[in-house]
């Protein structure tokens, strides 16, 4: 489904009371949804037998169970900037998405700049995992 854009996502009062909380609408379906049910399970692969899963699995074992999570890699040479860019998309859990994550990493210098490493950090932080 695509959103209706919004700047503001809520208004606070200096005391934390809500004047306004902005209510999504959604414009219209862009994609079938056994068709983007389809893609996620796709994409799942890449955390569980793909190019991530052992950022996401530490000797056969889970780094986040009970979670799943639908990712896709990727990694290019540009000349502007000049570098390998390396990146990583996600939503999670796949089953009722309540996160969506897109890391890009100009030149990552090791495994832990990596951004599917970041990614996932970012996942865990935002699920308490």
């Amino acid at each position: 489904l695509m959103p209706k854009p919004s700047l503001v996502d809520r208004v606070l009062r200096s005391n934390g009371e809500v004047l306004y909380q902005y209510q999504p609408k959604m414009l219209k379906r862009l994609v079938r949804p056994d068709t983007s049910w389809s893609l996620l399970q796709m994409m799942e692969a890449t955390t569980t037998i793909g190019t991530s899963r052992k950022e996401f699995t530490h000797s056969k074992r889970q780094l986040m169970p009970g979670v799943d999570v639908a990712a896709k890699t990727g990694t290019l040479k540009g000349t502007n900037p000049l570098g390998l860019n390396n990146w990583f998309i996600a939503t999670a859990p796949i089953d009722q998405p309540r996160i969506a994550v897109s890391v890009i990493v100009v030149d990552p210098k090791g495994l832990s700049t990596k951004a599917s490493h970041i990614g996932r950090l970012v996942i865990q932080k935002y699920l308490g995992r």
